[in-house]
């Protein structure tokens, strides 16, 4: 006989493999825990305006410091201004041996960071000293202060960290 007429039993039925309803429910639980571990990484808000004010202190600091050399490199005066408005606080640089067209842009801080400054303005000169002292704070809503330091005879430009 070809073709058996009983019906195959439950045993020979099922040949194909699949997951039981355990096995699921354990994968999705496994992915939930997951998905829960990385949710949690995500950074808080506080960390990222910490790592902003680091990062717009590194900017300022590295804006000193390039206004000195430039200074010393086109052996002409190089003016800092800062200002603050009503939003941000914004700086300032003015070389005196380029033309107008070809002056750096201004740069504005953000508005959650705060900044003191003992002088508005500092000039750089050739030969690298300052025609006067800067002292300028910088400090989010949270964290630490940093503090940025132009001395007038040498010019020379130091940050301190202050927790």
């Amino acid at each position: 006989m070809l073709f058996p007429s009983t019906p195959l039993s439950t045993m020979q039925r099922r040949t194909r493999p699949a997951f039981t309803l355990l096995e699921l429910v354990v994968v999705l639980a496994v992915l939930g825990v997951m998905a829960a571990a990385v949710g949690s990484l995500r950074p808080a808000p506080q960390l990222a305006q910490r790592l902003s004010v680091k990062q717009e202190t590194q900017f300022m600091l590295c804006a000193l410091r390039a206004a000195r050399a430039t200074a010393i490199a086109t052996a002409q005066p190089v003016e800092l201004n800062l200002s603050q408005g009503k939003e941000s606080t914004t700086l300032s640089t003015r070389v005196a041996a380029y033309p107008s067209d070809r002056q750096p842009p201004a740069h504005s801080f953000p508005s959650f960071l705060k900044a003191a400054w003992s002088t508005s303005r500092v000039a750089f000169q050739p030969d690298g000293s300052s025609d006067q002292s800067l002292v300028i704070v910088l400090a989010g809503p949270d964290g630490p202060s940093y503090v940025l330091e132009v001395l007038s005879a040498s010019g020379q430009v130091t940050m301190v960290i202050k927790e």
